[in-house]
């Protein structure tokens, strides 16, 4: 299992190569992102 910090270097790679697949690969199908504006759960 990745660390908090091991997930967000391979988020940053990847968004920073344009590898969608891989950006997609590091969400679980139940994810929730959270809105940093107002805090609000994003499905």
């Amino acid at each position: 299992m990745l660390s908090p910090k091991e997930i967000v270097n391979k988020w940053m790679d990847a968004f920073n190569a344009g590898d969608v697949d891989m950006l997609a690969s590091l969400y679980d199908t139940l994810s929730v992102q959270g809105d940093t504006e107002g805090n609000l759960p994003i499905e």
